[in-house]
């Protein structure tokens, strides 16, 4: 009989009780499919977790099969302390949205995926992919084959090189690059490799300079915003998104308050792109994600970025030097508008969304909250404590 251990990792922030009956059943069917299957007690969620985690990893000395279930979205902490020295491949499962398109993310597993694969991937980890529901005739012929000893083959990435363009074209852009400014708000989010950067490097190669702005900070300026300001702010918002309207005041007001406070810091300090540590602080200090804030921003052609994307943010601003953009990456943008969108641009990623958060400085884990943690269709917010119930470990 072949072993399998199944892991799962999960955030309070998602759809936990959706997120454990899939990983209830994608045990089942790994003893269906004629596994033992050895699991821990709880889905991953806190450094206890982590360790109970462990201890069923190594609970045998070599398992046919690993599986580690990203039951919601969560970032790659817990992956890299459980796999960077496993010497055999993880099976990274992704489970499919269960909602309608154009609601909220219940899950946002698959974003988990890519996110625990990447950092894994960089560790040296052999990392191997599995996308669907335990129902899933696909799926259960993977896991039927991953047990027999054929896991999915590698994917083969393609190769980032395409045709050059000019010389004077890469050096005109890149001399359009020199000076500019991108304000970074908060610390690197745990969790978050890609987040990670490198001053010296944007500075040495791209001529760039980063303003690094505490959040503490941040959030004092948020408050003092007038109240004036802010209601100027939501009545123009409200003419760019009229559903606003049903949304709560306070809500709003917090929201136009953080739109016109990063405004104001992005004109105070002259910079061209922000890059914004969105989660855990702002849902747990204001009750708020400040994806709405950003697409305002963006809209008048400041480039923004979550989870503090600092690498992101030089993209984007790469991309207009190049020409992407309708406004000249050289030109003076109009500092402080309030002018809706311009055409050629994505409409608004999000709405102010409420969220309930955890007691204030508990979550640090760095989950994605700005893609999950909308209300739920019916006005109510999603619950974000566990929802785990108790499962034994099988032998």
């Amino acid at each position: 009989m072949p072993t399998a251990v199944r892991i799962a990792s999960a955030r309070p922030t998602f759809d936990v009780a959706v997120a454990q009956r899939h990983v209830d059943a994608a045990a089942e069917l790994l003893r269906d499919l004629g596994a033992e299957v050895h699991r821990p007690a709880n889905l991953v969620m806190t450094p206890e977790h982590v360790e109970d985690a462990r201890r069923t990893l190594h609970r045998v000395d070599a398992h046919d099969l690993v599986v580690h279930a990203c039951a919601t979205f969560a970032d790659a902490s817990a992956a890299r302390e459980l796999y960077r020295d496993l010497d055999q491949p993880v099976l990274l499962w992704a489970f499919r949205e269960p909602g309608m398109p154009g609601e909220r993310l219940h899950l946002n597993s698959l974003c988990g995926a890519n996110l625990a694969a990447h950092a894994l991937v960089r560790d040296g980890t052999d990392v191997r992919l599995c996308y669907g529901d335990p129902d899933e005739p696909a799926v259960v012929e993977l896991l039927s084959e991953a047990l027999a000893g054929q896991l999915p083959e590698r994917t083969s990435l393609h190769s980032p090189r395409r045709e050059r363009m000019p010389k004077e074209v890469a050096r005109a852009a890149l001399e359009r690059l020199q000076g500019r400014r991108i304000g970074a708000l908060g610390d690197h989010p745990s969790g978050f490799a890609p987040s990670g950067y490198d001053p010296s490097l944007l500075r040495d190669v791209f001529g760039l300079e980063i303003e690094q702005k505490p959040l503490d900070e941040q959030f004092v300026a948020i408050d003092k915003v007038p109240q004036p300001d802010r209601a100027g702010e939501l009545a123009a918002a409200r003419r760019w998104q009229p559903t606003l309207d049903d949304h709560e005041p306070d809500v709003l007001d917090t929201f136009a308050a953080t739109t016109v406070a990063l405004r104001k810091w992005s004109d105070e300090s002259d910079l061209d792109a922000l890059a914004v540590r969105c989660w855990p602080e702002f849902p747990v200090e204001l009750g708020l994600c400040p994806c709405s804030a950003l697409s305002r921003l963006a809209d008048e052609q400041i480039p923004t970025q979550c989870e503090r994307d600092v690498y992101g943010a030089v993209t984007m601003l790469l991309m207009a030097a190049l020409g992407s953009s309708r406004t000249p990456p050289t030109s003076t943008r109009q500092k402080g508008s309030s002018a809706s969108g311009t055409a050629g641009r994505p409409p608004p990623a999000s709405q102010p969304i409420r969220h309930t958060p955890p007691s204030p400085r508990t979550a640090t884990d760095g989950s994605a909250w700005s893609a999950t943690s909308r209300s739920a269709q019916d006005g109510s917010s999603w619950p974000v404590s566990p929802r785990t119930s108790e499962v034994a470990s099988a032998s």
